[in-house]
Parts: C-alpha cells; structure tokens; sequence
C-alpha cells in the first residue's frame, strides 16, 4: 500500500465524496490512511487492545482530515453528484456574494465565473489558505 497508489475508485481506498471530487485530496488522504493501516499491523502484533485503538484513529483521522483539506482548498464542504452513483464533483464558493457554483472539475476552481455576480471564483484555497498546495513560507527580511 505505501507504494501503490491508485487513483479515485470505488474499491480502494478513502471512499468519500470529497475524495472522489478531487484527485489531489485522494492522494493525500490514501498516503495518511496507508501510513495509518501500516501502524494498525504493527500494533496487531503487539496487542489487540492497541490494535482496536490503531483502528479507531484511522477512522477517525483519515475521514476528518479529507473533509477538512476539502473545506480548506474549496472554501465549503458542498460537493455535487454528476449522472451515475459514483461521479462526484466539487463546488465553489464565490468570495465577492457567497454564491455556490457547482464545477465541473477540480481543475476548474481558478478559472470559472460566479453565474450570480460574474466575478472569478478565487483560486484555489485562497479565501482560507494563501495558496494550494500549501507551499514554502518565504524568508521575509526584517529591516530594523
């Protein structure tokens, strides 16, 4: 599993609507949940006890950490279902009048316009990230 990464399906993996809405969020959400069921055999080893408390924070973590990269890049926990059972799609939320604008793909997030106001949608995570992918911080020279 640390080595294999499939992309969004409905077998493997993080199954959740924010996942299968964005490439990015299953890939760092099928690194975290990999990383966790590797602990999880370990400590199967070690103790049952610790296994069932491994199990639980992989539950627990794996799911709460996609919904909130989700919040943190879209600005929303909405998503829309395209034709079929498994088509999820990501929305946008417009900074100018607060209008949700159903996308149609990830990709689409910098460059669509609200239909309420007209104005760009933001780029990606900018009304609670300053970039997406979080990137390096800068060095910043202090003048004194």
């Amino acid at each position: 599993m640390a080595c294999w990464r499939p992309g969004p399906n409905l077998w493997f993996g993080v199954r959740l609507p924010w996942t299968l809405a964005d490439p990015y969020i299953w890939d760092k959400s099928w690194r975290l949940a990999s990383r966790l069921l590797m602990v999880m055999g370990i400590t199967a080893l070690i103790s049952w006890r610790a296994f069932w408390v491994s199990t639980a924070h992989l539950v627990g973590l794996s799911c709460l950490y996609t919904v909130i990269l989700y919040r943190l890049k879209y600005g929303t926990w909405r998503f829309w279902k395209a034709a079929g059972w498994s088509d999820y799609r990501p929305v946008g939320r417009c900074r100018a009048c607060g209008h949700f604008q159903n996308l149609d793909s990830h990709a689409g997030l910098g460059r669509a316009r609200c239909e309420a106001c007209g104005a760009t949608l933001p780029e990606p995570g900018t009304g609670l990230l300053t970039s997406w992918p979080p990137a390096a911080k800068k060095e910043q020279n202090l003048v004194k």
